[in-house]
This record gives C-alpha cells, structure tokens and sequence, in this order.
C-alpha cells in the first residue's frame, strides 16, 4: 500500500490514519469545529454544510433540525411531525386532505371562517377584511367602523353620516325619536343617546 500524507501536518502517516473529505489525515489531527475532539477513538466524523468537521452531537446540535416542543434535534432516525400551516379562525393545523379556505394571507377550516362577532359563516365566503386581521360579515363590518346605521341597520357608505353619542345615522334617518321629524340642520336635543327635536324634548322632559 502507498504511504499516505497528512492533508493536515503534510507528514507521511504511519500506522493508523483516518480518511474523511477524501482526504486522508492521522486520526488526531482532524477535530471537531465546535469542540476540539480529536477522532482518534475511531468515532465517526461528520461534515457539516460548511465544509468544516464535526463530532456527531455537535453536528446535531448544529445542523438536525429542532423540535418544537422541546428545542432539542430530531435525528434522522426519529418520528418527526412536519409543520403544517394553522387555521386562521381555531390555531389548530389544516391537513393537506382538508377542505380549507384560503383568505387574508391564511389557511381556514371552512367551519372556522366565520365573522367573530356573530359567530355566522360566511357565505360565498364574502367577507371584509378588518384590521384585526379578522374576516367580517358586512354588518359587523361597518358596525366596528361606526357606519353602520343605527334605524336601517345598513351600512352608510356614501353621503353624510351623522353621529349622536355612539350611534351614527344616515342623513335621512336622523329623525326625532319621538316625532318621525328629520331632523338635518335643525337644532336638537339628546336623551339617552337619542335624537329629540326641541319641541318633543320639551314636552317629554321639560
């Protein structure tokens, strides 16, 4: 057999030597990156994706991708459960078999895309979008935006809208509680949150 160079000391090896990188070395001057162990005790050398050697627990500790339970490596010999993309609406994984719906940058279970607010699915899936991250149905949507029509219950999307303590009313609708009178441009008076004329107010509460 021809006589073999150290890649690491460039001396002739003589008795034991260690053949890793297709390289050859004496066993003692090849060493783990991480912590300085020599492989003269014939444990295995590992080579890690930056080229550099390692002992077989750093290598784990290193490279082996981390359980998220515990943080330690999950070798290659171990069960593993592959991370799968949470449903938006109940955190739990949607399963590649799965019915889903996929919204708002997320993954849902169908019976979770619902408005947070009524607990209704959302039919069609037609939502919009608030800035909770959450998907609304329509009332809920403009109720949380304060343009939701306190008489109509229907959203105020266009026109004037007119706010009386927290509700707000289209212009045609913002009528005295007691008369039916519209009252835009008039003067009025408030009473529990709702909209008197002055003539009603006066009768009602002096």
């Amino acid at each position: 057999m021809a006589a073999r160079t150290c890649y690491a000391c460039n001396e002739l090896i003589e008795g034991d030597m260690l053949f890793a990188f297709n390289l050859y070395w004496h066993p003692n001057h090849l060493t783990c990156k991480v912590c300085g162990k020599d492989f003269s005790d014939g444990s295995k050398v590992e080579e890690g994706s930056d080229g550099m050697a390692y002992c077989t627990a750093d290598y784990d500790t290193v490279f082996r991708p981390k359980c998220g339970g515990c943080g330690e490596p999950v070798l290659e010999s171990e069960a593993r459960v592959e991370a799968m993309e949470k449903c938006g609406g109940c955190g739990e994984p949607v399963l590649e078999s799965e019915a889903r719906v996929e919204a708002m940058e997320k993954i849902w279970h169908p019976a979770h895309f619902k408005c947070p607010s009524c607990k209704n699915p959302l039919a069609d899936n037609i939502f919009y979008p608030a800035d909770d991250g959450m998907p609304y149905c329509e009332r809920h949507f403009y109720e949380r935006k304060g343009l939701l029509c306190c008489v109509c219950e229907r959203p105020i999307n266009s026109g004037k809208r007119i706010r009386v303590g927290e509700q707000s009313y289209h212009t045609e609708h913002f009528c005295c509680t007691y008369c039916k009178k519209n009252l835009l441009g008039m003067s009025y008076k408030e009473k529990s949150a709702k909209p008197y004329c002055l003539k009603c107010f006066t009768q009602l509460f002096g």
